[in-house]
């Protein structure tokens, strides 16, 4: 399939022909839309997806008891960590059937209605369509009812993804690029060429969905009426997939209201969604960001000793640590390349080096603990995921071996691989609670419940969103320059 073939256009140009949005109270719509003894599942490909929740649990293990402890907390949504965007096709969709299997047991037992939402990023990367298969064949192995469409709902707003007549799009200030001709549609593992919705479906599917079998719910529709969403909704083809635009979160909200409607009406649906998708599903308002006098149980006091752990490799990523250096100059940055992570001297004793280096630099200083700058790929995307794999691992066993010596003040991880290792492995985290955005409907602050790390903040920030400034502005919501023992 050609390469897209989209333009680049600018937002007031690209709004002209739509209405404008229609407000949405969030609070009315989780009256609506959060039943008692109903859960959202989210199976989420990496931890970013709950950058737009907040008093949310998670969690990083999916046996059956972890479910339990989920759904005992009774807050209409759970987050499932896999981590599949680190996996190959077959083992993501191994995880996505033991999920949703050990889901559908956990909620039989406990008398709970889920639904599934497969969270994966909003610049299109990821295992589409293996982790949908996943989920609907599981589904149907369990005699639950085959959903009436996949609904593909990318946008994340508030990070500039926004789908218009069904093109998805990557908006920065007030220009907007089609999603296939940036630089994640460039990624060597899930790489694509298209930015139309159906177009991408078809290129992913090898074309055994057409483009044109795939359908849109226009932003026209969106911001009409929840009855004329649910009459979109329900005019689908049986079993079909569509792309659903979205330009703000308001849009979402109204998708939210539509798609209950059409429930009423005996309609289920499956999600291949972006982050803010499921904000809008539980009636989130538009948080203002934490600020450090808000992080309260978790930390004292803003001081320096945090751990940075930085594995995104993306332009925006490379910025920011960029904007860190040069605001934190005597940061210390310790820097792990594949050669070191595939060195067998790494397990037999230098990782145990490295984080008592790390530990030591803690009781003065924040410190970076970084992968190379250079993506290292292999001569497949099976062979690049798995020197991705081994690095964040040898990254994860640095940190675990940090926080049994010494205990950062906070930790901060950037990219969503990294995230997913350095709370799994690094904090052995099994379940915590979202408390909430750092900035704007962005960068998510966990409490881990478990693990190593209980009470220290911990950070999940993507790769790909925020400004240049925004890693250093987490920094600086957490941390001093240097602490007070060091200026004595």
């Amino acid at each position: 399939m050609n390469a897209s073939t989209e333009l680049a256009t600018t937002v007031e140009v690209a709004l002209a022909d739509f209405a404008p949005e229609v407000a949405v109270d969030p609070v009315a719509l989780r009256s609506i839309t959060l039943k008692p003894k109903c859960c959202l599942v989210v199976i989420d490909d990496d931890p970013t997806g709950s950058q737009s929740v907040s008093g949310i649990p998670v969690i990083t293990h999916w046996q059956t008891a972890d479910f339990d402890w989920a759904f005992d907390q009774g807050l209409g949504a759970v987050f499932v960590l896999l981590n599949t965007r680190a996996e190959d096709a077959a083992t993501a969709k191994r995880l996505n059937t033991e999920a949703v299997n050990n889901a559908i047991e956990s909620a039989n037992a406990k008398g709970i209605t889920v639904s599934f939402v497969s969270r994966g990023d909003s610049t299109l990367r990821g295992h589409f369509p293996q982790e949908i298969d996943a989920i609907t064949e599981t589904l149907a192995a369990a005699g639950r009812k085959p959903n009436s469409a996949t609904l593909m709902v990318p946008a994340f707003p508030r990070a500039g993804r926004v789908t218009l007549n069904g093109v998805h799009y990557l908006r920065e200030g007030e220009t907007l690029t089609p999603v296939g001709q940036t630089e994640f549609a460039k990624d060597s593992s899930f790489g694509f060429t298209q930015s139309n919705i159906g177009k991408y479906v078809e290129e992913k599917t090898l074309g055994s969905i057409k483009a044109s079998e795939v359908g849109n719910i226009n932003l026209n529709v969106i911001r009409s009426t929840p009855e004329a969403i649910c009459q979109a909704l329900l005019s689908l083809p049986f079993g079909s997939v569509a792309s659903v635009d979205a330009f703000t979160e308001n849009d979402l909200r109204m998708l939210a209201l539509g798609i209950a409607l059409a429930q009423e009406q005996g309609a289920s649906y499956l999600y291949r969604t972006g982050p803010s998708f499921v904000g809008a599903w539980v009636g989130q308002q538009d948080y203002a960001p934490l600020e450090p006098s808000e992080l309260g149980s978790l930390t004292e006091q803003r001081q320096a000793g945090g751990l940075i752990v930085i594995g995104s490799h993306v332009d925006l990523t490379n910025r920011q640590l960029a904007q860190v250096r040069e605001a934190y100059p005597s940061l210390l940055e310790v820097e792990i390349t594949p050669e070191i992570a595939m060195d067998n001297a790494f397990s037999a004793g230098q990782s145990q080096l490295i984080a008592t280096s790390i530990s030591k630099s803690l009781d003065s200083q924040n410190v970076i603990l970084r992968t190379s700058r250079k993506v290292a790929t292999g001569l497949t995307a099976e062979d690049s995921l798995a020197i991705a794999r081994r690095v964040s691992d040898s990254v994860a066993e640095v940190v675990n071996l940090v926080l049994r010596q010494n205990r950062p003040k906070f930790v901060i991880a950037k990219g969503g691989i990294t995230s997913n290792d350095v709370a799994s492995k690094g904090l052995e985290v099994r379940h915590a609670i979202v408390v909430g955005p750092l900035l704007p409907g962005l960068v998510s602050l966990w409490r881990p419940e478990d693990g190593v790390a209980v009470g220290v903040p911990f950070v999940v920030f993507p790769g790909n969103v925020g400004d240049e400034f925004a890693l250093a502005q987490i920094i600086d919501k957490l941390s001093t320059k240097t602490s007070e023992s060091s200026k004595a």
